[in-house]
């Protein structure tokens, strides 16, 4: 994704997303998860989880580095969980 024009795109592939019912567990999972502690158990299994569906579902329309700290960087700072969910995917993705 490299500027506001992308937004529809990333929106319709969110909304195509959605539909897949796998994603809708990760997404609710995630959701729930903002709650979590850092240390929670459950995270290195929701990281593997969403690492995997990534896997089956690549998408062309990935946000750039940039882009992606910029969207992430505030659920980040207000949840330790969602943070250490981060860093996890990100090591995991890069296996």
């Amino acid at each position: 994704m490299a500027g506001p024009e992308s937004v529809p795109r990333w929106v319709a592939a969110k909304n195509a997303a959605l539909d897949d019912s796998e994603f809708v567990r990760l997404y609710l999972t995630c959701d729930q998860a903002l709650d979590w502690a850092p240390d929670d158990p459950r995270l290195p299994g929701l990281a593997d989880a969403i690492v995997s569906w990534n896997a089956r579902h690549p998408r062309d329309d990935q946000p750039s580095e940039g882009t992606a700290a910029l969207m992430s960087s505030n659920a980040v700072a207000s949840s330790p969980a969602w943070a250490r969910l981060l860093t996890l995917v990100t090591t995991r993705s890069t296996r």
